[in-house]
């Protein structure tokens, strides 16, 4: 999901802010922490990192985040054995889940299990710049469905 200028630090935001919630929410004060130390990383980064970008996140800095952001998730949900411990984090992270995933099954299909790491231009938000989308509009509405996927965590959880 770092294709684009912004994108990737634009949906860690969302994702860090969905995450710190639900972390403060449980009693979870040192994830909850560390979640919101990242967003204010990620929320001074982003100005410089948006289209025109004059920095980038990279694999390195992607990776860092990534990171942070599942081992809360998955810390911050082990004491619930319930469907919802999985649900939450399922809604929270379904965007780059589900571009992952349908990477590595069209990548493979017909090519064989080899060029699952090969570049492609078929990720989700150069297909939406080849349906005519500009840059920060496409940038834009993966904001909006990610967010829109994180509030609806954010319901689900407290409906238990």
């Amino acid at each position: 999901m770092d294709g684009l200028d912004g994108l990737a630090t634009g949906l860690a935001i969302i994702a860090a802010a969905t995450c710190a919630a639900v972390s403060i929410s449980r009693g979870d004060s040192q994830g909850g922490l560390l979640l919101v130390a990242l967003l204010g990383a990620l929320c001074g980064f982003l100005p410089y990192n948006f289209n025109p970008a004059t920095i980038f996140l990279g694999d390195s800095g992607s990776l860092v985040v990534g990171y942070a952001l599942a081992v809360t998730a998955v810390t911050g949900w082990q004491k619930g054995a319930t469907a919802l411990a999985v649900a939450v984090p399922l809604l929270i992270f379904a965007l780059p889940i589900s571009e992952t995933l349908l990477s590595v099954v069209r990548r493979t299909r017909g090519l064989g299990i080899r060029h699952v790491f090969s570049a492609d231009q078929q990720h989700l938000h150069y297909r939406l710049l080849g349906l005519g989308l500009s840059h920060r509009a496409a940038v834009l509405l993966l904001y909006v469905v990610s967010l829109s996927l994180s509030l609806l965590a954010l319901a689900t959880m407290q409906m238990r």
